[in-house]
């Protein structure tokens, strides 16, 4: 009974921590991960996930231009925030009760080659 009562405590004590660091772990994963897939630097200055509430907000977010082009983001989002009908989601459809984009740069460059 003693082993069962540690083990459970060991399994809500990973559960609090998980919950504590999501939002760092899902925001250093959308910028290491994000960069390497699209080849170009994202930052984000703030993530956060709310699971109760069933919203994501980013604040901050840069999507930076791809080697050979200035140094400078293309994509720079003050804030974004949507909120998820996770009902529909498992039912296989996307309902967004709410999106919110406040879009604050927006550059394209065309370089030599088009």
């Amino acid at each position: 009974m003693k082993i069962l009562k540690k083990i459970l405590m060991f399994l809500l004590s990973i559960i609090v921590v998980l919950l504590l660091t999501k939002d760092f772990i899902i925001k250093n994963a959308i910028t290491t991960i994000g960069s390497k897939a699209i080849g170009a630097k994202i930052s984000v200055e703030k993530f956060n996930l709310s699971l109760f509430k069933q919203s994501v907000q980013i604040v901050g977010l840069k999507i930076y231009n791809p080697p050979g082009f200035e140094d400078n983001p293309f994509l720079n989002i003050a804030r974004a925030e949507v909120d998820v009908d996770i009902v529909a989601l498992f039912k296989g459809k996307i309902h967004l009760p709410l999106v919110v984009l406040d879009l604050k740069e927006f550059v394209v460059f065309k370089n030599s080659q088009g």
